[in-house]
């Protein structure tokens, strides 16, 4: 990936994101589903939900009860 961007960045090319930089190279990209906790952060507005996740989870571990974390903007329920 690094060589991809370093190849990008010397011929002017600007890629949407790191995927379109390294198909451009001729290496295969692929998609492969993942957690809703690893978080894409583009916008500061990212950041702060990340925190926010971030800060509820550890204070669901400090509480040591059984939990479920929703989605962040969900309600948070402990188990009881």
């Amino acid at each position: 990936m690094l060589d991809a961007h370093r190849r990008a960045a010397r011929d002017g090319f600007s890629g949407t994101d790191t995927s379109s930089v390294v198909e451009r190279t001729g290496h295969p990209v692929r998609v492969v589903e993942g957690t809703r906790g690893n978080l894409k952060i583009t916008t500061p507005d990212d950041l702060i939900r990340a925190e926010a996740e971030r800060f509820f989870r550890r204070l669901i571990e400090r509480m040591d009860a059984p939990a479920f974390v929703g989605q962040l903007g969900q309600r948070i329920d402990v188990g009881r």
